[in-house]
């Protein structure tokens, strides 16, 4: 049963982000899940935003493993990946969060050289020499959309 009186924690995380870094910016939170996980609305504006929010963990061979259904990427204005980066610290491993906000035209142009895997498109988020590829499907350079709270 979905939980709909708090925010999983890739939606959390997202949420404190903006507060963060973008003091003109209201949040809600749509209690029905229809591919749209927070609501931003800027003080001077009436039109919210959508965002969907997508977690994953950094894996072994050093990405990230995000999935977009292509049916869902028009849902939303935005989406926000995010990554959990393992860090050692005291012998305890604690995690990092990177954030990745793409806008959904963006994202349906990064889709037109993606092959579908069952019924989804992939991304390898990859940091290499301080800045960020999807190595999924080819080699793009993502790093203007790392932490781009700009965007919303």
């Amino acid at each position: 049963m979905k939980n709909f009186y708090a925010l999983n924690a890739g939606e959390f995380f997202v949420a404190q982000e903006i507060l963060k870094n973008r003091k003109d910016i209201r949040l809600f939170f749509p209690i029905k899940d229809d591919g749209v996980d927070l609501l931003a609305v800027k003080n001077n504006s009436t039109r919210p935003t959508s965002i969907q929010v997508k977690e994953s963990r950094i894996y072994p061979q050093g990405f990230a493993w995000h999935q977009v259904r292509p049916e869902k990427i028009k849902d939303a204005d935005v989406f926000v990946f995010v990554s959990y980066v393992p860090i050692e610290r005291g012998g305890k491993t604690e995690f990092e969060k990177d954030f990745v906000v793409i806008p959904s035209g963006v994202l349906l142009k990064l889709c037109e050289s993606k092959k579908l895997n069952k019924g989804k498109y992939s991304f390898y988020f990859a940091k290499e020499d301080n800045k960020l590829f999807d190595v999924r499907d080819g080699r793009v350079e993502v790093t203007k959309f790392c932490r781009a709270w700009d965007l919303l």
